[in-house]
């Protein structure tokens, strides 16, 4: 099965947020069919099954979180997240548990994305960065050392910033 996820081992909010992507200047939805939101569900690791409702669910938490990363409120986001609830416990091994549950399964993976950028919001706040291309809609998790990555992908935002970058330069010095 081809992943068909722009940028696979980002974290599951920002995955799902990608789910909206313009390769060529044309947006591309991969929640737009029942079939691709199935085949990005797997891919992402979601389990079970993906109905009218999950789907639904998984649109709307998609949008939440984006309007949330591009500060355009968080009531959204605040709405996913009240469809879930955590449950706490602790094993025979004294080993805790946080268990997110919903009383919807359907909810289920929108909820678990919505959590996940809390997540990340809670560990490292500035290192969830939109890509630094003004033609890309991708959001990233930055994982370098130093905390300065700034494209979604070296491979094709980057190269495509800096051919830009170097062809302005070059334009600059012609005469008029």
């Amino acid at each position: 099965m081809n992943d068909p996820r722009a940028l696979p081992g980002e974290p599951l909010a920002l995955d799902l947020v990608n789910t909206e992507l313009a390769p060529d200047g044309t947006v591309v939805d991969l929640l737009a069919t029942a079939e691709s939101a199935r085949a990005w569900a797997a891919a992402a690791g979601l389990t079970g099954t993906l109905d009218e409702a999950g789907l639904g669910a998984l649109r709307l938490a998609r949008s939440a979180v984006r309007d949330a990363l591009e500060g355009r409120g968080t009531a959204p986001l605040n709405a996913v997240l009240g469809k879930g609830r955590v449950r706490l416990s602790v094993s025979d091994a004294l080993a805790p548990a946080r268990t997110l549950l919903t009383g919807e399964p359907a909810w289920q993976p929108a909820v678990l994305a919505a959590a996940n950028l809390l997540d990340l919001l809670e560990t490292a706040p500035d290192r969830v960065r939109p890509c630094a291309n003004p033609d890309c809609m991708l959001w990233f998790f930055d994982t370098t050392r130093n905390g300065t990555r700034r494209w979604c992908s070296m491979a094709v935002c980057g190269n495509r910033m800096k051919a830009r970058r170097h062809h302005d330069r070059v334009k600059a010095r012609l005469p008029a």
